[in-house]
């Protein structure tokens, strides 16, 4: 029984090494977030409802669906929420 619980207790040492060795060593370095202003224009307000809405279709999993209807059509107010996955009405 002794045994078992050094090899436990050395393996729990081990991973605990690794892990913060691999989170020291290998993740990327971040650095401190500049200051950037964004003037808020109708043209980027336009651009960016066109990505949403067109480009990323963010509104199909982050709106709610009408199973009702064959396909399941995000519903209004879009993005007002997060649908999860698989749950059907």
């Amino acid at each position: 029984m002794r045994r078992f619980l050094l090899t436990a207790a050395s393996v729990v040492v081990l991973a605990v090494f690794v892990g913060s060795a691999s989170v020291t060593f290998f993740m990327p370095r971040q650095r401190p977030p500049t200051d950037i202003t964004v003037d808020i224009t109708p043209d980027l307000i336009e651009r960016g409802t066109y990505l949403v809405e067109q480009v990323l279709l963010c509104n199909d999993c982050h709106s709610e669906c009408d199973w009702s209807i064959y396909g399941g059509p995000p519903m209004p107010p879009f993005g007002a929420g997060w649908r999860r996955w698989l749950r059907i009405r």
